[in-house]
């Protein structure tokens, strides 16, 4: 189940709503419910209930269907409150060129504040990696995690690799954490061919440590 930020006290939600109407409590409800569940126990408790009439969580699909059968409602009327948050959230936008794909990888890059996580050993755009480096040198606390999959494929990588490791370092804890983490993925013909140990070597021979 997902979690939501509950609901003001004063405003009770179309499912609590419902019970309040019956007089009932959040124990006649989970009653109602096992009535109706294989066995006749359906594993849902009064705080459950509790966390969906408060918006707090996200009602099954399953047991949507059991509450709209108890109280007669669909399930537009009952669920409005929980599904609120997600009619206001954009649509996922389609990249469809290089340039558009370019603007979200910098966005993403720029709008970092906590966590970022670069992927990839073929990247050779240096605006892009320049603005990996500079968000680094603005944002001390950012942790930066650098996946590899293989061998870096162009010297422009290498050196952004490079310049990484003399802006952080890896061992560095004093904030509490690491702040940069460069790993490799090794794939089964890199395993085979010692490809990726050689990286790993390339990178800590390279350190500033």
């Amino acid at each position: 189940m997902s979690r939501r930020p509950a609901r003001p006290a004063d405003e009770a939600s179309p499912l609590r709503r419902a019970r309040l109407a019956r007089n009932w409590t959040l124990e006649d409800v989970v009653d109602e419910i096992d009535l109706r569940s294989p066995g006749g126990h359906s594993g849902v408790t009064p705080s459950m209930v509790s966390g969906w009439e408060l918006g707090r969580h996200t009602t099954s699909i399953g047991h949507r269907k059991v509450l709209c059968e108890i109280y007669a409602q669909s399930p537009d009327a009952l669920f409005a409150h929980q599904d609120e948050s997600l009619t206001g959230r954009p649509a996922p936008e389609l990249l469809a060129s290089f340039a558009e794909l370019r603007r979200a990888m910098l966005a993403t890059v720029t709008g970092a504040r906590e966590c970022l996580v670069v992927t990839g050993s073929r990247s050779r755009d240096t605006g892009y990696l320049e603005a990996i480096e500079t968000c680094l040198q603005e944002r001390p606390t950012l942790a930066c995690y650098r996946v590899l999959f293989g061998p870096p494929h162009h010297q422009v990588l290498k050196d952004h690799l490079i310049r990484l490791l003399h802006l952080r370092d890896p061992g560095d804890r004093s904030l509490g954490f690491k702040t940069l983490h460069i790993g490799i993925v090794e794939d089964t013909e890199g395993h085979r061919n010692g490809s990726s140990a050689r990286v790993s070597a390339w990178l800590s021979s390279r350190s500033p440590l």
